[in-house]
């Protein structure tokens, strides 16, 4: 903010009035004198004859931090003298004009209230003698002027005595330019981490900053467990004292990779559930950015494949979070890969963005009998400007896929039930990108999941992270929704194992992949806020005012009999009589249709056709109870039974519906009267139920 630049329209000059502000608090303490750095009286200082300049359109932006030090010196933080020093060392030593301060004595505990002024913001200042605390508040009212810094300076003139423990953190509050819909994964989410700044750079591309963290309730590793001989009892058990430290890296504010072992599972859950939704991948593509490729990169090289496209242009970042966080691309425990990912020669590194590349070999210009270069395409849109940015990209993205090629997306955190439809508000952009996928011709399936709710470093809860499949074809249904062993049967023919002879991934396998099915009920729900409505939206529930009809051995409480017609004994035929007269729109038999089994398609290959496919269950339907004896008609004007939920009005299921992925079995089994069924009329079902 310049000299003249103001927030008030009224032509009021800001520093002024904040001025005027702490005086009057000054006054009505009855203690303590606003001063400024150099010790005289403040109002001088301030220049009452400027004119307010209000003409800039730049967006209001506000760096916070709030800084906690325990353990600090007593007689330090009862000094006003010694706290207006720190005062006037720290914010000389960040560049920021201090205009005035000034402090307030509470005598009955020696503490002090200070305020500051600066030519670029504000800060609060509580110590507290008796516990050895001293709390810092500041704000920065300028985009230009980061406070990543002023973690160490600070410190170093507050941070007075033996054995200071530290706790702060940092936001940026307002709509700057440089940071609209900026991921909330940031420094600020940190808060109960020690944190010590070590490297910060700006490349051709971005600012990248390191950070040596540890969580304050971080917990005792396995490897530490052992390392130290920890035996029950030892109060280092519910300390950090063992935790590591990891190194967390940064771009652009937002949190890309770490050090710390968990993420490695994370990237397992990016890539494994794409790779194994296509039949058998050997082209494969990373497209990323912000240097966050690393970890997934080496998930992929476990797979059987012929190459791996990396789109990466910063060569400086990659280097970077190598020096700093080198596990992030080290293949070393990979049978026959490079110790080092990205120069195993399996891989291709491409140093331009996929925004450069895609459109330039896959946009309009190019013929349509291009040859598909991948078989499956990881990307991100974490953030709303990458969700922008991959839907500008997806219909390069999807021709360059192969006929059963498969684009995996990482949409970052997770909506809620709580969240309208998707085309409003913060995932509006998240909304644009699954739509166009969808009305791409060439895209026959689009499937979400997520990991669940997740707990951060302090313990607690955080919303879980959601991915996106999109697929050329439509049996990639089948490969994800795959029972448990058959994942894992293809984990064993398909993953490359370690040198040390054991099977990797570590976390991801069929149980894992299993958990994954079930769609997110929050985007199911918001799916439903879709306007117009979704067909299927109706029969997210049975609907309980129905009548239930149910088949009984007992033949005095069953609802039907079965009939037998052993005349020809070449050609026995069984039908199903109604016992009672049935309202139309109740439900036929379903304790046993519930029953019914789904089994996957290619156990199913080994059991000589006895289910029937389904277009909603994820499988084919095997019914094992008396339903199967129903009779069938080739037109619904002759039956009188049908399935619960009717053909989608568009002949097909939609290419995305959390509502059918997650009901399907429900729709694909459950019968109902199409019509009023008479007491001795037998039961009737249209073909294709």
């Amino acid at each position: 903010m310049t000299k003249k630049e103001s927030l008030n329209d009224e032509g009021i000059d800001v520093r002024l009035w904040l001025a005027s502000v702490i005086a009057v608090v000054s006054v009505g303490f009855g203690v303590g004198a606003m001063t400024s750095a150099g010790g005289v009286t403040t109002t001088s200082n301030i220049n009452t004859n400027t004119t307010p300049d209000i003409s800039s359109s730049t967006p209001f932006s506000v760096h916070h931090m709030i800084y906690d030090m325990k353990n600090v010196d007593k007689e330090f933080l009862k000094s006003e003298d010694r706290i207006q020093e720190a005062i006037s060392k720290s914010t000389k030593a960040l560049d920021l004009d201090l205009i005035s301060s000034g402090c307030h004595l509470l005598e009955e505990t020696s503490s002090y209230s200070c305020l500051m002024v600066m030519e670029q913001g504000q800060g609060a200042i509580h110590s507290f003698p008796e516990n050895g605390v001293i709390s810092i508040d500041l704000a920065v009212h300028d985009d230009k002027k980061s406070l990543i810094e002023a973690a160490a300076i600070i410190k170093e003139h507050f941070a007075i005595g033996d054995d200071v423990t530290t706790l702060w953190t940092i936001d940026q509050r307002g709509e700057p330019e440089s940071r609209k819909n900026q991921n909330t994964l940031t420094m600020s989410s940190a808060v109960y981490t020690e944190k010590n700044h070590v490297f910060s750079t700006k490349t051709d591309y971005h600012q990248v900053d390191i950070w040596q963290t540890k969580s304050a309730d971080g917990r005792v590793t396995y490897e530490n467990t052992l390392k130290h001989n920890l035996q029950p009892g030892d109060p280092r058990w519910t300390t950090n004292e063992l935790s590591p430290h990891d190194f967390d890296v940064f771009v652009n504010g937002l949190y890309i990779a770490s050090s710390d072992r968990e993420e490695a599972l994370d990237a397992e859950l990016d890539v494994h559930p794409v790779m194994f939704a296509h039949p058998n991948p050997k082209r494969v593509a990373f497209s990323s950015s912000l240097g966050d490729e690393g970890l997934g990169l080496q998930q992929i090289l476990r797979h059987d494949i012929e190459s791996v496209t990396v789109f990466q242009p910063d060569e400086d970042l990659v280097n970077i979070i190598k020096t700093h966080v080198p596990n992030a691309y080290d293949c070393s425990k990979i049978d026959g890969i490079a110790d080092d990912c990205l120069s195993d020669e399996l891989v291709h590194w491409i140093k331009k963005g996929g925004r450069d590349w895609f459109p330039v070999h896959y946009g309009e210009s190019k013929s349509e009998s291009t040859d598909a270069a991948f078989d499956v395409v990881l990307a991100d849109a974490f953030t709303p400007e990458r969700a922008d940015s991959l839907s500008a990209l997806a219909a390069f993205i999807i021709k360059s896929l192969s006929s059963d090629g498969v684009l995996g997306v990482n949409l970052g955190i997770a909506p809620t039930i709580l969240h309208p439809r998707l085309s409003f508000g913060y995932f509006k952009n998240h909304d644009k990108l699954m739509q166009v996928l969808e009305a791409l011709p060439d895209v026959e399936a689009v499937i979400v999941y997520d990991d669940d709710f997740s707990l951060n470093d302090e313990g607690a809860e955080v919303a879980p992270n959601v991915w996106l499949l999109a697929c050329k074809n439509a049996n990639c249904r089948d490969n994800f929704y795959a029972s448990p062993d058959v994942v894992d049967s293809k984990i064993a023919a398909r993953i490359v194992r370690a040198k040390d002879g054991k099977m990797v991934p570590q976390y991801f396998d069929g149980a894992v992949n299993h958990g994954l099915q079930a769609a997110p009920k929050a985007f199911e729900t918001i799916y439903c806020r879709r306007d117009p409505v979704p067909f299927e939206c109706q029969y997210r529930n049975l609907d309980f005012s129905r009548e239930i009809f149910d088949y009984n051995e007992n033949e005095e409480e069953s609802a039907f009999s079965i009939q037998v017609d052993d005349s020809n004994p070449d050609s026995v035929q069984s039908s199903v009589v109604a016992r009672v007269a049935i309202p139309a729109g109740s439900y036929i038999m379903a304790s046993d249709v519930s029953k019914s089994l789904v089994i996957d398609p290619s156990v199913l290959e080994e059991v000589n056709g006895l289910g029937e496919p389904s277009c909603t269950a994820k499988g084919s339907i095997v019914e094992i109870g008396p339903s199967r004896l129903i009779r069938s008609a080739p037109s619904e004007e002759e039956a009188n039974v049908g399935q619960w939920v009717p053909s989608h009005p568009d002949g097909k299921r939609p290419k995305y519906s959390p509502v059918y992925d997650n009901h399907g079995h429900s729709f694909a089994v459950f019968l109902v009267a199409t019509k009023d069924i008479q007491q001795g009329e037998e039961l009737v079902r249209y073909s294709n139920t």
